[in-house]
C-alpha cells in the first residue's frame, strides 16, 4: 500500500519526507509550510529553529484576528513563534535530508519545493468538569510532507542523449562537405 503525496515529484532529482498523525495545530504547520516553501533545505531548517527559540517571527496570513502584531516582520503585522509545529516541521526536513543524502544527492543544493500539512483525524481526549463530568478535548492529528528538490540537476541520461546529438551533427556536416567538392 505505500504513502501517496499530494504531488507528482521527478524521482531522479527529488527526496521525499512524511511526518504521519503529529499532534500540531494545523493552522500553525500551515503557516509555517507557507514560510519555509522555496528556500534552501538548510536555510529552512535554520529558520524553523530560529523559530522554535524565538528569534525569528512566522507571519500569520490566515485567521489572524484575535492574534498579537509582531515586529520583525516585513509587510504583516500579525506573527507568532508556533514552537511545537516548528519542531516537527523541522524533524520532516531533517528526514528528508537524510533521505537526500542517502539516494546520493549533495543536500547542499536541495530547495524545499514542495511541503503540505493536511489534517487527518482527531485524538480523542477528555477534560474533566465539576460535578462528575467531562468534555471531549480533541486534538488534531496532522500529516506534513515534504518534497526537496536538487537546483542544478543534469541526469545521465540527458548527457549521453546531448553526446550522441553532438556526434550525429558533426557526421552530417562532415557527410555534407564531402557533397559539395
Amino acid at each position: 500500500m505505500g504513502i501517496s503525496y499530494s504531488v507528482e515529484v521527478d524521482e531522479e532529482r527529488s527526496a521525499k519526507a512524511m511526518g504521519r498523525e503529529l499532534t500540531v495545530s494545523k493552522k500553525d504547520a500551515v503557516e509555517l509550510c507557507r514560510f519555509v516553501k522555496g528556500r534552501s533545505l538548510d536555510g529552512a531548517r535554520e529558520t524553523l529553529s530560529a523559530v522554535a527559540d524565538g528569534d525569528e517571527p512566522v507571519p500569520l496570513k490566515k485567521h489572524n484576528s484575535g492574534s498579537g502584531h509582531t515586529s520583525g516582520i516585513d509587510g504583516w503585522d500579525a506573527g507568532g513563534f508556533p514552537k511545537k509545529a516548528a519542531e516537527a516541521l523541522d524533524d520532516v526536513l531533517y528526514n528528508a535530508k537524510m533521505n537526500a543524502e542517502e539516494q546520493g544527492f549533495d543536500t547542499d543544493e536541495m530547495v524545499v519545493e514542495h511541503i503540505a500539512a493536511h489534517k487527518v483525524g482527531e485524538s480523542r481526549g477528555m477534560k474533566p468538569r465539576a460535578m462528575g463530568r467531562a468534555t471531549q478535548w480533541n486534538s488534531d492529528l496532522i500529516d506534513i510532507e515534504a518534497v526537496v528538490l536538487q537546483e542544478d540537476y543534469e541526469a545521465v541520461g540527458d548527457d549521453e542523449a546531448e553526446d550522441e546529438n553532438e556526434t550525429e551533427a558533426d557526421t552530417d556536416e562532415g557527410a555534407d562537405e564531402g557533397g559539395e567538392d
